[in-house]
């Protein structure tokens, strides 16, 4: 684990800015160093061995956990959200330097989850429905039609990358009192406005379609992961999947896909 992340460590400098190689591929490595390295780690410290595809799950879910700690104490020290572009990677460092020498202490046990369902065939249909839907989202994008609510959602995710704060209190937000303490809007919005405020970019439309993109395969390797774990069958598993994309919200004739980006599945 200490050369990945030295690897990738290097690279997260070197992306010192979005200009040269696009906003979205660097949004998206960050995400995957920023969440999910850190969750991975974890995940093998806590639940030691699991099969893959819930090991995706779990990184996701230890990962997020931990980035949303973290914007709380941001929130409560009046730390900038930038900040933990600094104090994720030295976290993460520890992380691994201790999880390698308890690994190296730990016996080997009982898998956590059996891999009963860990079928080959399912994973190989996972990952063609992953790899439809990026390719489905990354060419529709998000139409921005008047009607819908992306709008609201990226002025507040911007007004917070801007503001470099948990939650926004400039711009909109300094004197709407309740009309702009929405809801629908929390800590997975603070984590994308972190993502853009460590680069020093608040230009969220760019990279919209990538929250959506990241959105959608984490609700669908968390929906076939939950089938494995309820039903131990793959079958289930890609049922769900596919019930999910072509009919929740409409499926494929809605725009569910590009618009689960509003954070609802965080």
């Amino acid at each position: 684990m200490i050369p990945l992340y030295v690897i990738l460590t290097v690279i997260y400098i070197l992306f010192f800015n979005y200009r040269p190689v696009g906003a979205g591929l660097v949004f998206l490595f960050d995400f995957c160093y920023l969440v999910i390295l850190p969750g991975f780690t974890l995940s093998r410290l806590i639940l030691n061995r699991t099969p893959p595809w819930l090991e995706a799950s779990t990184s996701l879910l230890f990962g997020i956990s931990l980035f949303y700690c973290l914007l709380l104490l941001s929130s409560l020290t009046g730390l900038r959200i930038s900040a933990l572009g600094i104090i994720i990677p030295i976290l993460e460092f520890g992380l691994i330097v201790f999880g390698t020498t308890i690994m190296y202490r730990r016996p080997q046990s009982i898998p956590v989850v059996s891999d009963k369902g860990n079928d080959r065939t399912g994973l190989i249909f996972l990952v063609i429905i992953l790899i439809a839907c990026t390719i489905l989202i990354l060419l529709a994008g998000d139409p921005l039609l008047y009607t819908g609510d992306s709008q609201d959602h990226i002025a507040y995710i911007r007004a917070a990358a801007r503001s470099d704060s948990v939650f926004p209190e400039d711009f909109l937000y300094r004197d709407g009192g309740m009309l702009t303490k929405d809801i629908r809007k929390g800590l997975a919005h603070s984590l994308w406005a972190s993502l853009c405020s460590i680069r020093d970019y608040s230009e969220i439309v760019p990279i919209w379609k990538y929250v959506s993109l990241i959105a959608t395969l984490s609700i669908l390797t968390a929906l076939y992961s939950a089938c494995i774990v309820l039903f131990g069958n793959a079958a289930i598993g890609i049922i769900s999947c596919l019930l999910f994309v072509l009919f929740y919200h409409n499926g494929l004739r809605g725009y569910q896909l590009i618009t689960n980006a509003y954070g609802f599945s965080f």
